[in-house]
């Protein structure tokens, strides 16, 4: 059924949940001739929540509702001060409910005593629980105006199709744990979303329409069979966190140096045997994972991502790290372990904020200069080192509780 302008118009005022404005809403309705249209979409919404009310909803709270206060001793005082909330407000957006298997669920209440839908709290809701839900989205959710995050964590029968559209302004999308995730076109109609999270999705490939979320600030990957990334990644220019562990990329598009706003990149256990001269690019770059990967040199490029914190390299097969690591002026932690590093550049004395550096399993003879008294940890257990090698400077730690494990 298309949406119409008309209809359109008469459903806003419809959903101001003002007793006047429906009945205005349904009288314009039928001076217009489009009553029947009006009724038809209303309901087909209100179906769509009955039938989510009954596979899901009902079936989760019912025993929260039912339960005595008292009556079970199990039952949390927190538990029990929620059900009589319940039983005050059936309206609530939100329940919070915890002492359940040790973890925090939220329910998100949208049915009255009787559990029949209300509406004005269908066109409030904020938050959709589709992890139950099976077929795909009806058009009508596109009234929701209010709807902000949705879930369908780990669902087999939900249809990922094009009636995705239909989540115009959601802002956070939970797509996770799903075998088999085909990622329509259609994603890219998401204008407003915030966080995309497709971890142990299955994934396979992204569509290049991905780079259209020009508002996307976190986007998780991890687990989700990648062999490539489209180009089209580094037009996500407000994206500030990137999780693609654990895939088979073996490379990455120069395009990632073009997200100038990334704070957090993890790349561990991703086959990555080559990185990107553009990471030097990264300018805002904090937190940088490479853990488990095929990588034998790091480019000189590095030193441009001037405000990284972290660098985490270990179980790669590098035999030199570039000079150029000496920029790294806010370095704090520098892991380096079960590398194939022959050597240690000087430069990596400049490292003034270092705290942790972990040289464990290497091959490699640490003489560095002027290393920091800042620093906390120095690992260089199982090198073939001893404590003559390692410099006066970094020794001299000990006195204010460095750890030197030799």
């Amino acid at each position: 059924m298309d949406l119409t302008n008309e209809i359109q118009e008469l459903i806003e005022l419809f959903q101001t949940g003002k007793t006047k404005d429906a009945e205005k809403a349904a009288i314009m309705a039928e001076q217009l001739g489009l009553i029947e249209q009006f009724e038809d979409y209303l309901g087909e919404l209100k179906s769509f929540f009955e039938n989510l009310w009954k596979s899901t909803a009902k079936a989760r709270v019912l025993p929260l509702l039912s339960t005595k206060s008292g009556s079970n001793p199990n039952v949390s005082k927190e538990i029990q001060a929620i059900q009589k909330s319940i039983r005050r407000d059936h309206t609530a957006k939100q329940v919070s409910v915890q002492g359940i298997a040790d973890h925090a669920r939220k329910y998100w209440i949208l049915f009255n005593a009787s559990f029949r839908v209300r509406w004005e709290t269908i066109f409030s809701l904020e938050y959709l629980d589709l992890q139950m839900y099976k077929g795909s989205l009806p058009k009508q959710l596109i009234l929701l105006k209010k709807l902000k995050e949705v879930d369908v964590q780990g669902n087999q029968g939900f249809v990922l199709d094009d009636s995705i559209e239909y989540l115009g302004r959601v802002q956070k999308l939970n797509l996770s744990a799903r075998r088999k995730t085909v990622l329509p076109k259609a994603i890219g109609s998401l204008a407003w979303l915030r966080e995309l999270n497709l971890s142990s999705s299955g994934v396979g490939r992204l569509p290049d329409e991905i780079g259209e979320l020009k508002q996307l600030k976190r986007l998780y990957l991890g687990s989700s069979f990648l062999t490539e990334l489209p180009n089209s990644i580094g037009s996500l220019e407000q994206l500030q966190e990137l999780e693609l562990n654990s895939n088979k990329l073996e490379e990455l598009p120069d395009s990632i140096g073009n997200l100038k706003k990334l704070r957090i990149l993890n790349l561990n256990r991703t086959n990555l045997m080559v990185l990107p001269k553009s990471i030097g690019e990264l300018k805002k770059l904090e937190e940088l994972y490479l853990e488990g990967n095929e990588l034998t040199q790091i480019p000189m490029e590095i030193g441009g991502a001037t405000f990284l914190r972290v660098l985490k390299l270990s179980k790669n097969r590098i035999a030199n790290l570039p000079t150029s690591i000496g920029k790294l002026k806010r370095l704090k932690t520098l892991d380096l372990s079960q590398n194939k590093l022959m050597s240690i550049p000087v430069e990596l004395g400049q490292l003034k904020k270092l705290k942790e550096l972990n040289l464990y399993r290497n091959g490699a003879d640490p003489k560095p200069q002027g290393f920091l008294k800042k620093a906390y940890y120095f690992f260089v257990e199982n090198n073939k080192l001893y404590e003559d090698d390692i410099p006066k400077e970094v020794l001299a730690l000990r006195e204010n509780g460095c750890k030197i494990l030799i």
